[in-house]
């Protein structure tokens, strides 16, 4: 894999107008960003598996150009595990943020958001979906993965029934017809640009998961997005589609993608990671129950969790 001085290297020799004052790196999961003079960012593969996800996220981005109204990287520069595009300005969406900001402000980038996901979710015709080679999301675990770490629960048999709960849940949900589409598949809040003082709308980064499965993959919950913000975007993203959002989806992946989590925390012995996954899994049920209240969808399941937990 790349080191710092040799992707700054390779940066000079495609740019070499540019006058380097300063490099910050951020590291992910299988990939790692360089930011140049705070103008370029610089992203390359730190596994074997990110190296083709690279080129993938490559490929569809200038598939996407001038299909999607929101803001999304521009390819500058394309070689083997290394991407440049420009930075796009402004800062990552932060729950604090977020309820900061005025009904006003919240309820646009609300509509921002869904509007995004409307047009992703059909900016690519079949033969350019095809030639990227796209596969069906291989996160949360399967059924069958879920229920062979069940046996971490024993201890615990209001969560068990919780746990048992959900995977009958998710069940139904997979072995129904599903929307297939293209999807971002990571549309976590830190992947949403805004501005930091309005709260508009300024962009989506790290198309790297995109997958061609359901599109409630992308409208779930997610640990650290807030309620409201995932619960408004799929409302509004039903109306805009005509169809019906459905709470079971959205939270029926959020729990299997947790409970995925954490047994995956477990089985690589990481267990103060597996400890903070399992308190945050104990919190969002919590949340969840209590927002029954204001919950008018009829596809709704809080009556019955409620009743389990």
């Amino acid at each position: 894999m790349l080191t710092i001085d040799a992707r700054v290297e390779l940066f000079k020799k495609q740019f070499p107008k540019e006058k380097i004052t300063s490099v910050q790196e951020r590291q992910g999961t299988d990939h790692s960003v360089l930011e140049i003079n705070h103008t370029w960012m610089c992203k390359s593969a730190i596994t074997e598996q990110g190296v083709a996800l690279l080129d993938r996220e490559a490929q569809l981005l200038k598939l996407l150009q001038g299909k999607i109204t929101t803001q999304i990287p521009v390819p500058v520069y394309h070689a083997e595990n290394f991407l440049v595009y420009k930075k796009i300005a402004g800062s990552p969406l932060i729950s604090y943020a977020f309820y900061r900001l005025g009904n006003k402000q919240r309820s646009k980038l609300i509509l921002e958001v869904a509007q995004f996901l409307s047009e992703l979710h059909k900016a690519l015709q079949p033969e350019e979906i095809a030639s990227l080679h796209l596969e069906k999301s291989d996160w949360p675990w399967s059924i069958e993965k879920l229920e062979e770490h069940r046996h971490h629960l024993h201890e615990n048999k209001d969560l068990l029934d919780v746990f048992d709960n959900i995977m009958d849940i998710y069940k139904e949900e997979l072995a129904a017809p599903a929307a297939t589409r293209l999807i971002h598949n990571d549309m976590d809040i830190k992947n949403i640009i805004v501005d930091p003082l309005t709260g508009q709308l300024r962009g989506i980064i790290d198309f790297t998961d995109v997958a061609f499965d359901d599109l409630h993959l992308d409208l779930r919950m997610r640990k650290d997005n807030p309620i409201e913000f995932v619960k408004a975007v799929a409302f509004v993203y039903a109306m805009i589609n005509k169809t019906e959002p459905n709470a079971q989806k959205m939270y029926g992946y959020y729990f299997a993608t947790e409970f995925s989590r954490y047994f995956e925390f477990l089985e690589e012995k990481k267990s103060k990671e597996a400890q903070d996954t399992l308190n945050g899994i104990i919190k969002s049920i919590r949340e969840f129950l209590t927002s029954h209240d204001d919950c008018n969808d009829e596809s709704c399941t809080h009556g019955q969790q409620q009743a389990t937990a």
